[in-house]
């Protein structure tokens, strides 16, 4: 997560609707403290598309690092 991504949005999104998900997640608390099931609750569908994602592109990702480091035999 690059640190623009919360604080400028911390900073200057008014609205509740166009908040991002690392700012959004900074909201989710109660009186009493953070509620971890609630907030893990919240993360997971942030976490989704990275999940799905690397296990399809597996394949290409190694080749590109390998690529990218200069490994022969590949």
């Amino acid at each position: 997560m690059a640190w623009d991504q919360f604080v400028r949005p911390f900073l200057v999104v008014t609205p509740e609707d166009r908040l991002t998900v690392p700012v959004d997640l900074t909201q989710v608390n109660d009186a009493f403290g953070v509620v971890y099931a609630r907030l893990m609750f919240v993360a997971l569908p942030a976490a989704m598309p990275v999940a799905v994602a690397c296990p399809v592109f597996q394949k290409k990702m190694t080749e590109a690092v390998t690529i990218a480091a200069g490994v022969k035999g590949w």
